[in-house]
This record gives structure tokens, C-alpha cells and sequence, in this order.
């Protein structure tokens, strides 16, 4: 059996800390992007949206953030199961406004009216994009009286 030369050897080593080199390339663009978009996690699972925004509204205004959404938590059916708490998204406009909130809000406590005690959690959102609402109008409006089966159904009888 024979042995790899040194020369192939020497440069699969140089081949694999070049293609390293790439990726590290790549990573250090990514660093140089500002996470804005917020989650809240563990709000209680009957929390009602309005309580959550008047309890937020020291830092979360129309001046200090882009988008927001709220998304109630689910009670339980079933014995065993477990209910699914609510969570909040927010995307705030500078990094000031978010590191302040994340600081003053985390670890929040919220109790309802047996005395359950949940802890909100404020964490970067996994995902940084905020959905673009990007409505085009129907092309079908006001089209029905136009089609071709509509006459045939009037000329018929049929209204």
C-alpha cells in the first residue's frame, strides 16, 4: 500500500484553511448588522393585548418603534396538556431605546388573579425581518356582471 505524497497532503491543508478563511469572511459582514427586532416571552396564556401595551408604553411608542405584534397564548383542554403562553414582537428604531427596555422589562412579573406568577423574558427575535404589508387590489372587483356565464344564466331567466 502506498502513502499520499507530502505535496497532496500539504495542500489539502491549504485548500481547507483557505475555504475556513472564506467562511470567517462571511461572518464578519453579519456582525456588523443592528438586531432591532425584540420577542417577550412567557406573558401569561390569558393576558389580554391591551394590558400587555399599557404595561410596555414607557418604551414602546410610535416614536420608538417600526412594528410591533401581539400574539395571544392558548388555554389548556385537557388535563395534560400545557397552556401556551402569549409572546409579543417589537422592532425598535435605534439600539438605545432597545438595550433600555430589554434592561427595565426582563424578568417582569405578572400575576393573575390565583396567584400565578410568570416572568416575562426579553430576547432578541430569532428572525430580524418585519413583514412588509404590501396590499395589491383585487383585479376581479366589480368583474361579475362582465362574465360570459352571467349573461347566459340573466338571457335564461335566472337572476
Amino acid at each position: 500500500m502506498e502513502r499520499p505524497k507530502q505535496s497532496s497532503r500539504k495542500q489539502r491543508q491549504k485548500d481547507a484553511q483557505k475555504s475556513q478563511q472564506g467562511c470567517n469572511n462571511n461572518n464578519n459582514n453579519n456582525n456588523g448588522t443592528e438586531r432591532l427586532k425584540t420577542v417577550v416571552r412567557r406573558l401569561p396564556h390569558n393576558l389580554p393585548e391591551e394590558v400587555f401595551w399599557q404595561s410596555v408604553q414607557a418604551w414602546v411608542t410610535e416614536e420608538t418603534t417600526t412594528w410591533k405584534m401581539f400574539c395571544p397564548g392558548k388555554v389548556k383542554k385537557r388535563i395534560t396538556k400545557e397552556s401556551v403562553p402569549s409572546r409579543a414582537y417589537i422592532a425598535f428604531k435605534n439600539e438605545e431605546v432597545l438595550a433600555t427596555f430589554s434592561r427595565e422589562y426582563d424578568g417582569h412579573t405578572f400575576r393573575d388573579k390565583s396567584g400565578n406568577e410568570s416572568h416575562a423574558v426579553v430576547e432578541f427575535a430569532p428572525f430580524q425581518k418585519v413583514p412588509v404589508e404590501k396590499r395589491k387590489p383585487d383585479s376581479r372587483i366589480n368583474t361579475i356582471d362582465k362574465g360570459t356565464s352571467r349573461a347566459q344564466c340573466r338571457a335564461l331567466g335566472y337572476s
